[in-house]
C-alpha cells in the first residue's frame, strides 16, 4: 500500500458495493473511538458480503463448499478517529485481478470524512488448489472493479 492513496480511493462513488452500519458500543475503545480491531471486523464483513454478491451464493462460506477464498495479507491505513454513536459506510470494490488473485480495496467513511483505507489480497480455490479466475466468474469480478 503506498503511503498516500490515489486521489479516487478516497472517493465513496468510486467503489461498487456500498455499505452502511450503525457502530456499536461495543466497537469503542478507552478513548472513546472505534477500536482498530472493530474497524478490521467492519471491513471483514464488508468483503464477505461482496464475496457473496460476486460468486451469487450465500453457501460460499460453508466448510464444505469446493470453492473458497483465501486471504493473504490485509494493510489498513488510518487517517482520522471513528465514533460511537453514529453510523458508518464503506466503499468495497476489486482494485486488481491476477491469475487465481485479487485484491479487493477499501475506504471507511463517517460523516462524509473518509477514515482509512484497506486492501487484501485473497486468492481464489478449488479443493484446496489456486485456480483461475476465469469466464463468468472473472467478468463478475470486473463489474465490481472500482473507478479509478
Amino acid at each position: 500500500m503506498k503511503e498516500t492513496p490515489d486521489a479516487h480511493r478516497l472517493i465513496l462513488d468510486n467503489y461498487p458495493h456500498i455499505l452502511t452500519i450503525e457502530t456499536r458500543y461495543g466497537d469503542m475503545d478507552s478513548y472513546a473511538h472505534l477500536n482498530n480491531s472493530a474497524i478490521g471486523r467492519i471491513y471483514e464483513n464488508s468483503r464477505a458480503q461482496l464475496h457473496m454478491g460476486i460468486f451469487d451464493s450465500t453457501n460460499f462460506h460453508r466448510a464444505d463448499s469446493p470453492a473458497k477464498t483465501l486471504l493473504v495479507e490485509t494493510r489498513t491505513r488510518f487517517f482520522a478517529e471513528g465514533h460511537y454513536p453514529g453510523s458508518v459506510t464503506l466503499g468495497t470494490g476489486i482494485g486488481r485481478i491476477g491469475n487465481s488473485s485479487y485484491q479487493i480495496q477499501q475506504a471507511l467513511f463517517q460523516d462524509g470524512q473518509c477514515l482509512g483505507v484497506c486492501d487484501a489480497t485473497m486468492v481464489y480455490t478449488v479443493d484446496g488448489k489456486p485456480t483461475a479466475l476465469e469466464g463468468d466468474l472473472r467478468l463478475a469480478f470486473e463489474k465490481m472493479l472500482i473507478k479509478a
